[in-house]
C-alpha cells in the first residue's frame, strides 16, 4: 500500500483548533483550503539488497517491526483524523436565540429599496428597548445615509451603534458571528467560512466577524467549515440543527467530519441534519424551523394539496426531530402552517423570527389571508406566553429570498469580559 511521505513512525494526524487574535494574513487561501489532509505522493517499499523484491525471509528484524507497525496503524489513520478534535475540549457551547443577549446585529445595504429599508427600521424600532442595536455600514457615507433613514422613520440614531466594515449585503445572520459560551463563562465569537453561491469573488462579508470582533475588543476563532448562520439552530443545551445543504457546502468532508467539527467548536452533543425544502434557494433550516425552548422546536407544515413534495419533506423532518432526546426528555415538536409558495416561487416563512429578550418579531404578509397571519402569531403566543409577540411585514425582504431572521444576528456580548 502506497503511503504519504512522512506517515511512517509519525503520530496520527490531529487537527487542532486555533484561536485567532487577530486573524493572520492568510485569508485568501482560506476559501478553498477548508479541509486539512495528509496529501503527498506515495512511494513503494524499496527493494531489499541481496534478494528478490518482497523476499521477507531476508529482511532485517527492525524492518519487520516497522512493517508490523504500519500494518496495524494504517487502517485507523482516517478514523483518527475524523476524531482529531476529541483530544481537546470544545471551544464553547452554542447559545439559544431565545436566551438573554445584549445586542442585535443588522447590516445596511445601499442597494435596498425603500420598502426594504422600512423592514429594517421596523426591526430597530421594536428591538431598541430590549437590547442594543448594532448596525453594520460599509463607510461613513453609508452611516450618514442609514442615520438619515432611521431619523425619518422616527428612530433616533442615538439608539444605534454603528460599525464600519466592508459590506455589500444585508443578510447579517448568514455572515455574522456565531457566539459560544466557554466552560469558564466567557463568550467568544466564531467565524465560519461564508461562501455564497452568488458572486463569491465579491465576498467582502466573510471578513465581518473579524471586523466586529476588533470593534468590540472580543476574541474570535476561525472555524474551518463553510456554514451560513441561517442554517444553524441551537437549543442552547447541546442540540444543533442544520440542513443537508451544509454537507454540499463542504464537499470534501464526510458527514461525520462535519459533525465532529461542530462538536468541537460549538459543543454540539447532537447534530441533526434535516432535508432542505425542494426548490428553496438557500437550503437553510430557519426557513421552516425554530427553537422556542430547550425542549421545543417549531416546524413548518404544508398542506398536501398545496405542495405535496415539500409537505412530505417537512413531515419527515418533524418525525426526525421527534426522535431526538434532550435532558428534559423527548424533543417536543410543534407545527405551524406555512403559506404555499406564491407565483414568484418565494417561500413564505413564519419561523424566520427574531428573538430579543422577551420580544419575538414574527414575519407576516399582508397580501396573504389574514387568518394565516393571525394563526401564526397565535402559535407564538401559545408557545411563549410571557413574551411580547409582534408581527412585522416582511414581504419586501421576501423579494430577496429572506425575512426577519435572515436580516439579523443575536449578539450575546458587546465587549470584553473581565
Amino acid at each position: 500500500m502506497a503511503l504519504p511521505c512522512g506517515i511512517a513512525l509519525c503520530a496520527p494526524f490531529v487537527f487542532q483548533a486555533s484561536t485567532i487574535r487577530p486573524r493572520a494574513k492568510q485569508k485568501p487561501a482560506r476559501k478553498r483550503a477548508i479541509v486539512a489532509g495528509t496529501g503527498g505522493s506515495g512511494h513503494s517499499a524499496p527493494e531489499v539488497a541481496g534478494g528478490a523484491r518482497g523476499d521477507r525471509s531476508r529482511l532485517p528484524w527492525f524492518r519487520l517491526i516497522l512493517i508490523a507497525i504500519l500494518v496495524l496503524t494504517v487502517p485507523g489513520l482516517r478514523a483518527r483524523r475524523i476524531k482529531g478534535f476529541s483530544a481537546t475540549p470544545p471551544v464553547g457551547e452554542a447559545l439559544a436565540e431565545f436566551g438573554e443577549c445584549q445586542g442585535l446585529l443588522l447590516a445596511w445595504d445601499n442597494d435596498l429599496t425603500e420598502p426594504q429599508y422600512r423592514v429594517l427600521t421596523d426591526i430597530v424600532r421594536h428591538a431598541r428597548n430590549r437590547l442594543e442595536v448594532c448596525l453594520l455600514v460599509a463607510d461613513e457615507s453609508q452611516k450618514h445615509s442609514a442615520a438619515t433613514t432611521l431619523r425619518q422613520a422616527g428612530v433616533s440614531p442615538a439608539h444605534v451603534s454603528f460599525v464600519v466594515v466592508p459590506l455589500r449585503k444585508t443578510w447579517a445572520r448568514d455572515f455574522g458571528p456565531v457566539f459560544v459560551k466557554a466552560a469558564d463563562g466567557r463568550h467568544e465569537m466564531l467565524d465560519f467560512v461564508y461562501s455564497p453561491t452568488t458572486l463569491p469573488h465579491l465576498n467582502a462579508e466573510d471578513r465581518v466577524p473579524q471586523g466586529l470582533a476588533s470593534a468590540l475588543a472580543m476574541p474570535v476563532t476561525e472555524v474551518p467549515l463553510a456554514l451560513d448562520g441561517g442554517n444553524l439552530l441551537s437549543n442552547g443545551q447541546g442540540l444543533l440543527v442544520t440542513s443537508e445543504a451544509t454537507l454540499k457546502d463542504n464537499p470534501r468532508r464526510t458527514k461525520e467530519e462535519v459533525s465532529q467539527t461542530l462538536r468541537h467548536y460549538v459543543g454540539a452533543q447532537q447534530v441533526v441534519f434535516l432535508e432542505p425544502l425542494y426548490l428553496e434557494r438557500t437550503g437553510h433550516v430557519d426557513v421552516f424551523c425554530t427553537f422556542t425552548s430547550p425542549d421545543t422546536v417549531l416546524v413548518g407544515r404544508y398542506e398536501d394539496h398545496e405542495d405535496e413534495v415539500n409537505a412530505a419533506i417537512l413531515d419527515r423532518n418533524a418525525q426526525r426531530l421527534a426522535k431526538v432526546r434532550t435532558p428534559h426528555g423527548p424533543l417536543r415538536v410543534e407545527r405551524i402552517t406555512m403559506p404555499r409558495r406564491g407565483p414568484n416561487k418565494r417561500f413564505w416563512s413564519y419561523t424566520n423570527v427574531v428573538y430579543a429578550n422577551g420580544l419575538v418579531l414574527v414575519p407576516v404578509y399582508p397580501e396573504l389571508p389574514a387568518q394565516l397571519n393571525e394563526a401564526a402569531l397565535a402559535t407564538f403566543r401559545r408557545l411563549l406566553p410571557t413574551w411580547e409577540v409582534v408581527g412585522i411585514d416582511a414581504t419586501p425582504l421576501m423579494e430577496l429570498d429572506g425575512a426577519l431572521h435572515c436580516a439579523t444576528a443575536n449578539l450575546y456580548r458587546l465587549g470584553p469580559e473581565k
